[in-house]
């Protein structure tokens, strides 16, 4: 999952710093979520997912988080 979801952020040149203000959390907190310590919420997931749809990226959360 976590290389699907970093690959995704450097898809659209978006670093985790932009991802973590982005969702209103630290950028410690995003990189232990990127790297599959911590989980993501649902509504973090949304969010991403909106990100990468401005983004030109037509991608489900199931295709950005689950395998």
């Amino acid at each position: 999952m976590t290389n699907k979801i970093k690959g995704y952020r450097n898809m659209i040149g978006k670093t985790q710093k932009q991802f973590a203000t982005m969702l209103g959390i630290t950028e410690t907190s995003y990189r232990l979520k990127e790297i599959g310590r911590r989980e993501f919420k649902q509504n973090e997931m949304k969010r991403i997912q909106d990100e990468l749809l401005k983004a030109g990226v037509n991608a489900s959360i199931n295709e950005i988080f689950f395998n």
